[in-house]
C-alpha cells in the first residue's frame, strides 16, 4: 500500500509546482483531501491504520508518515531554494501541517461539505504560516 501511496503523493505534488510554498502546500493538502472524502473507506482506513500504528509499532511507515515525509521534504527544498525563510525546522512543520490535516479530516469530514473543509484548511494554515515562516 506504501509503495502506490507513494505515488499518489508523488503525483499531487508534480500537480503543484508554480506558486508560493504556501499555496503549493495548501494545494497539496486540498487535492488529498479531495480523495480522502470521495473514498470513506480509503479515510477510515488512513484514520484506523495511524492510530493502531502509534501504539503497536511507533517506527512502522504509514500513509500518514510518508504524507509528512513529503511535506517535509518539500518545505527543506524551498528552503534550500530560497521559497521559503524560516528558523523551523522542516520536519517539525511539515509535522504540524500534517496534524492540522488530520484534525481536520477527525473533526469536520461529517459535518462540512469539500468546499467548507478547505475554507477551514486555508483558515488554519494562515494562523500556523506565521510561526512556520519568518516573513
Amino acid at each position: 500500500m506504501s509503495n502506490s501511496y507513494m505515488q499518489l503523493m508523488s503525483q499531487i505534488v508534480d500537480r503543484h509546482k508554480e506558486g508560493s510554498i504556501k499555496e503549493r502546500l495548501l494545494h497539496i493538502q486540498g487535492d488529498l483531501l479531495r480523495i480522502y472524502l470521495q473514498h470513506a473507506d480509503l479515510l477510515r482506513l488512513t484514520l484506523v491504520e495511524t492510530i493502531k500504528s502509534a501504539f503497536e509499532s511507533p517506527e512502522s511507515t504509514t500513509n500518514i508518515s510518508l504524507f509528512q515525509e513529503t511535506l517535509g521534504t518539500i518545505i527543506e527544498n524551498a528552503k534550500i531554494s530560497g521559497d521559503l525563510r524560516s528558523r523551523r525546522d522542516s520536519n517539525v512543520s511539515a509535522a504540524v501541517l500534517v496534524g492540522l490535516f488530520i484534525n481536520l479530516l477527525i473533526t469536520c469530514s461529517s459535518k462540512l461539505n469539500e468546499e467548507e473543509m478547505f475554507q477551514v484548511l486555508r483558515q488554519q494554515l494562515d494562523v500556523v504560516w506565521e510561526g512556520i515562516a519568518d516573513e
